[in-house]
């Protein structure tokens, strides 16, 4: 079942030093859902990768996975994932030092996020901007989009969003 085996991935991928066991549960789903024709299946397990990839500073090795599923996300019409897949797209440029890129993707998400009212993704892409700000040293914009994703995760009721954008709030006053 390409379900179960998604979440099993997810599941390694959260434990430390099972990457490799995520990464090819990852692969096996993808060849099932490629088989099954179920692209949005296909998308999410590519999202799940690519997301595992980033959080373990292997944002070089993402890039073409998320490449791929904006694609795929794109040709299905699934503002959702094209969405969160930017924001791991800028993810990935800001882990790489490209600051200003990360910045400009993040934004674009956010603005796409909030004009369709998918509060958890917009709250968490001021979150990335505002680190991205953060990593410069640009504490003058990281406080705003801070600001701004609290507003947001508030009104959307996105707790962890909230919480994250209190504890941020909370390290620029440190």
């Amino acid at each position: 079942n390409a379900a179960a085996k998604l979440r099993l991935g997810f599941i390694l991928g959260r434990r430390g030093g099972q990457d490799d066991a995520a990464l090819q549960a990852f692969a096996e789903v993808e060849k099932l859902y490629e088989a099954s024709s179920d692209y949005e299946g296909l998308t999410e397990a590519l999202i799940q990768r690519a997301n595992l990839l980033n959080r373990r500073n292997r944002a070089a090795e993402a890039e073409p996975v998320i490449d791929k599923a904006l694609g795929a996300a794109k040709s299905l019409g699934s503002r959702y994932q094209e969405i969160r897949l930017q924001l791991l797209q800028g993810v990935a440029a800001r882990s790489q030092g490209h600051f200003d890129i990360a910045g400009n993707i993040a934004q674009k998400a956010v603005d796409a996020a909030i004009a369709e009212d998918m509060d958890n993704l917009a709250a968490s892409g001021l979150l990335d901007l505002g680190n991205s700000y953060v990593i410069r040293g640009d504490f003058s914009n990281a406080e705003p989009a801070f600001h701004r994703a609290l507003d947001i995760a508030r009104r959307g009721k996105v707790r962890p969003s909230e919480a994250r954008a209190k504890a941020s709030l909370g390290s620029l006053y440190e």
